[in-house]
């Protein structure tokens, strides 16, 4: 029988060590466990890939132990299931698997907490940190979306979008294209491909010349190695007041 809980997780700051009862004791002589290891590093792992491993929770007491809880609050990536009844008698062990499928790159700084005891009443909670680096690629754009607002016909205004490398390894990028309206205009983008180390970035000039009156829209794509990036654009051809000429006819 398969036992599973989902185990809460946040990518941020680097793994700290959660105190740990690697080795317990609720009732000398009684009840009593270790978990091996006390503390869980699962190293790097590329996003989308999986890793697992396992902790052995062991009792070394001369009582039945129970495995009441997994607790944590529901995050997708991470999973945690007991291979084993979650009754254990004297000298018997349970295996409880990790497994981890990073979504983003960043650094996983986690918590197994499980309650145990010979008893409901009785029991405690044990912690076992949970570490690891998601190794990717990030592509983060300066803005998903700019409205250049009311643009006089023949008259033109310009934006400067910035695309940034936030993950922790090297990204590509492939293409830069517009699609859409052909009043929008893309500054050819110079060097493609570009190699962009971990926060580094390059920016690329869109402008927008209407040529009629009325609402047009476009999307700029930047085409990487870590996805598609994608800005929306719009802007509104209107009558420039100032370069109308009005004549007096006598």
């Amino acid at each position: 029988m398969i036992w599973t809980w989902l185990l809460g997780c946040s990518l941020g700051l680097a793994p700290t060590v959660v105190d740990s009862d690697s080795v317990g004791t609720l009732d000398p002589g009684q009840v009593e466990w270790s978990v091996e290891p006390s503390a869980l590093a699962l190293g790097e792992t590329p996003v989308g890939q999986l890793v697992s491993s396992v902790v052995t929770l062991t009792n070394t007491g001369n009582r039945d132990l129970l495995v009441l809880d997994l607790d944590g609050s529901v995050e997708e990536h991470l999973e945690v299931s007991l291979a084993d009844a979650p009754l254990l008698p004297p000298g018997a062990s349970a295996r409880l698997e990790v497994v981890w499928t990073p979504e983003g790159a960043g650094t996983l700084d986690a918590a197994l907490s499980l309650s145990v005891g010979g008893s409901p009443d009785d029991a405690q909670p044990v912690l076992v940190p949970v570490g690891g680096t998601a190794l990717g690629a990030t592509a983060t754009i300066s803005t998903t979306s700019y409205d250049f607002g009311e643009i006089g016909i023949g008259c033109q205004d310009e934006l400067t979008l910035t695309l940034t490398n936030t993950g922790n390894v090297t990204m590509e990028v492939d293409a830069v294209a517009l699609h859409g309206a052909v009043e929008f205009r893309l500054e050819e983008p110079e060097d493609l491909p570009w190699v962009l180390v971990p926060f580094q970035s390059e920016q690329q000039l869109v402008r927008f010349e209407p040529a009629d009156l009325g609402l047009r829209s476009a999307e700029l794509w930047f085409e990487t190695d870590a996805g598609v990036v994608v800005t929306e654009l719009q802007g509104d051809g209107v009558v420039d007041e100032e370069r109308t000429l009005s004549f007096d006819v006598g």
